[in-house]
């Protein structure tokens, strides 16, 4: 067993930040998911339902990005550059901005045809 084996059984394993980045990607692919089906939908009120769907999952994915940086706040030692794992958080974040700005643009919350609010 060489020195540098013996320092990496010693050393924290961070696995959160996998877990959690993780999470991160597949909050984002049912984000794109939930898009295109607003993009592909029949009528307005699909639109309608969907887009409020695609605001959860926005939400949820800001719950996980507060998480990564918690957890980047409260670590010494991370699995891999911590300003690596804040621009991918921060990458993943503004992606789901997008699709959900882009969800509205499909079906904007108070369509100036609509006399009632979402």
């Amino acid at each position: 067993m060489n020195a540098d084996t013996v320092i990496r059984w010693f050393l924290p394993k961070e696995e959160r930040f996998h877990e959690l980045l993780g999470r991160d990607t597949q909050n984002l692919l049912r984000a794109g998911r939930l898009f295109a089906e607003i993009a592909h939908a029949q009528n307005l009120e699909e639109r309608r339902v969907k887009s409020v769907h695609l605001k959860a999952v926005e939400h949820e994915g800001d719950q996980i990005t507060r998480l990564i940086f918690e957890a980047l706040n409260s670590s010494f030692i991370t699995p891999f550059d911590r300003e690596d794992i804040r621009s991918l958080a921060m990458a993943l974040e503004i992606e789901r901005m997008i699709r959900e700005g882009r969800g509205e643009t499909v079906y904007p919350p108070n369509p100036p045809w609509s006399n009632h609010s979402v």
